[in-house]
């Protein structure tokens, strides 16, 4: 295809060197031709992990009733942090959700599985 392709612009090269009005046709018609003005840019990914809460050392240290209600005051962007960070969702089905207190339960619900499995799970990493 690409040689194809190449015999027809030296083709049409080689014409617009012999023939001025078509030149001049072929060069009215490329400058109607859009440039792109700038390449898109990558999102940047935002770094608030100096922002975001030990959950693990927070349970240490407070009681069941009192973590879940220290989890419920963090902002919602926080509480979406901490889930990604610690991969609680990895179906992302918490995207949607806009209550603070539902998104520090599935936290908290999350956070008591894994110490029920063990010591292995309970730690975060920094990847």
């Amino acid at each position: 295809m690409m040689v194809l392709l190449r015999g027809l612009v030296d083709l049409i090269a080689e014409e617009a060197e012999k023939n001025a009005a078509f030149s001049d046709r072929l060069n009215g018609l490329l400058e109607t031709i859009p440039v792109r003005e700038e390449a898109i840019k990558p999102k940047k990914a935002r770094d608030n992990s100096a922002k975001i809460p030990d959950i693990y050392a927070e349970n240490a240290v407070r009681s069941a009733d009192d973590f879940l209600l220290w989890l419920r005051e963090l902002p919602l962007d926080t509480l979406r942090s901490v889930i990604r960070l610690n991969d609680f969702d990895p179906t992302r089905r918490t995207t949607k959700w806009k209550d603070p207190e539902k998104l520090a339960t599935f936290i908290a619900d999350n956070l008591r599985a894994r110490s029920a499995r063990g010591s292995a799970f309970m730690t975060r990493t920094n990847g």
